[in-house]
């Protein structure tokens, strides 16, 4: 999971896209198949403004890869 993470981190960053916003809609478009609500976004761009790690892109895409959302079938 954590290489699939940073892969995929890699990839949305690399995007043509260079603001977080951006990039966190294009994330969720990409492993959940819609966009982030409006709370999920300012979660996220807190998260990222707020981290203390070197990179919070893997953590958080490694979060939404673990989530229930992902792994279930509705």
């Amino acid at each position: 999971m954590l290489e699939q993470a940073t892969a995929l981190a890699a990839r949305i960053k690399q995007g043509a896209a260079h603001d977080d916003k951006t990039r966190i809609q294009m994330l969720y478009r990409s492993v959940l198949g819609r966009y982030p609500t409006r709370q999920e976004l300012v979660l996220g761009l807190g998260f990222l403004s707020q981290s203390k790690l070197s990179d919070p892109w893997d953590r958080y895409c490694q979060v939404l890869l673990c989530s229930t959302e992902f792994s279930t079938v509705n």
